[in-house]
């Protein structure tokens, strides 16, 4: 009688512990209790979690994939720059001069020029100055000529702005200006790149893409890496396999310009009742929400409700106003991340369209998938504890008969 006292005993205590059993996983109450309520100002949230809910259906998933298509297109004609060959403050230039008068005034080497009509060969000289860096004033300077500026001219603007300046000084004076180095014309490429370093650009402009190559290519592959471009003190964050993948995002690179490449391994986690939980990197290009759900071993069958697995992240606010088609939402400053929403999107896997619309979903970097746990899960882990407990009480049972004798 003493131990069917304490079965007794034992089942009560397990029939009113059942609001507390231990869970892997909220159910959809719980996960539902601490959404917000409408209200007509942001003081009126209840303290706590503060996210929206969405159902995800064909039309949510193409809004989403539209979104984010224009969103990443917006660098686009970020540059307005035109390559020249223009010369700039700090230039190195090299500087030739030709003239043809009876004594050389710059240098002593001859240059012969007959032709079949001359009766006796014209006699030039030439010289080659040392490499000269144009001046912060613009200015080189010329023997004989003083300062002569260059700057904002081209190369064969700046020679006849030479020949102007030396007339009076050589008889027919020609000059000839290259561009050895343009130290300002160049792009700073650093990171987690092969060959990290500063690279001088070309007139045929040189693209994002371009100066990665010269830095010996990114040290990862594409989907695992990010940019951040620094341009007149503003920095613009890049996917590099957007770059890869889509030509107009490969935007053309200024003078000043500096590229940092990162490695940003991109992974997503799966929490819940699934039958692994745990942080799984992409590995590969992209992930759509299917694939990412079988990447984990799908949902436990005997724990997990299908009918609400969620999708959660961060999602601009102009995105989720036209996913909920209000103007006139409310949101708390501290329920932001980054002025982005906390968003759960639902999906329904127990009726086939569900699949398709998985299917058509990418997963985006930090996401998180939560499976909800059924009710049934909760009734049978009742049954579990009772069966447990009727288990100890039978062998208890057995025990002291058996040592009755």
């Amino acid at each position: 009688m003493k131990i069917s006292g304490s079965l007794a005993l034992a089942l009560a205590a397990s029939l009113s512990a059942c609001s507390t059993l231990p869970t892997s996983a909220p159910t959809v109450k719980e996960f539902s209790k601490s959404l917000p309520k409408a209200a007509a100002a942001p003081k009126a949230y209840p303290a706590g979690p503060r996210y929206q809910i969405i159902n995800l259906g064909p039309d949510t998933s193409s809004a989403i994939t539209k979104f984010y298509s224009d969103k990443s297109s917006a660098i686009i004609g970020m540059s307005n720059y035109t390559p020249s060959l223009v010369l700039s403050p700090g230039d190195v230039v090299s500087i030739s001069i030709f003239d043809v008068s009876s004594q050389p005034l710059l240098g002593s080497g001859a240059v012969e020029n007959a032709t079949a009509s001359s009766v006796s060969p014209v006699v030039g000289h030439s010289t080659s100055l040392p490499a000269e860096t144009v001046e912060l004033n613009g200015a080189v300077k010329i023997p004989f000529a003083g300062l002569v500026n260059i700057a904002g001219l081209t190369p064969s603007e700046a020679a006849r702005a030479i020949e102007v300046s030396l007339k009076g000084q050589l008889k027919a004076p020609q000059a000839v200006v290259a561009l050895v180095n343009s130290p300002l014309n160049a792009v700073t490429v650093g990171g987690d790149v092969n060959r990290p370093g500063i690279f001088n650009l070309s007139v045929r402009g040189e693209h994002i893409l371009d100066v990665i190559a010269a830095a010996g290519g990114a040290k990862y592959e594409a989907y695992d890496c990010d940019i951040d471009l620094v341009r007149h003190g503003s920095t613009t964050h890049m996917w590099l396999q957007d770059l890869v993948d889509q030509a107009d995002h490969n935007v053309p690179v200024e003078p000043g310009d500096r590229l940092y490449i990162l490695h940003n391994p991109r992974s997503f986690s799966v929490l819940g009742s699934s039958m692994k939980v745990s942080q799984i990197p992409f590995d590969s290009q992209s992930v759509t929400l299917a694939e990412a759900i079988a990447r984990s071993g799908g949902p436990n069958n005997s724990l997990a409700n299908i009918e609400y697995i969620y999708l959660l992240r961060f999602e601009p606010k102009e995105l989720v106003k036209m996913l909920t088609r209000t103007n006139d939402m409310v949101v708390a400053d501290d329920a932001t991340h980054q002025g982005k929403i906390p968003i759960a999107y639902r999906i329904n896997l127990k009726g086939g369209n569900g699949y398709f619309v998985a299917q058509n979903v990418a997963i985006r970097d930090k996401d998180i998938i939560l499976m909800t746990k059924s009710d049934f899960s909760q009734l049978q882990q009742i049954f579990e504890l009772i069966k447990s407990v009727t288990g100890a009480y039978f062998d208890l049972r057995a025990t002291s008969f058996n040592g009755s004798y």
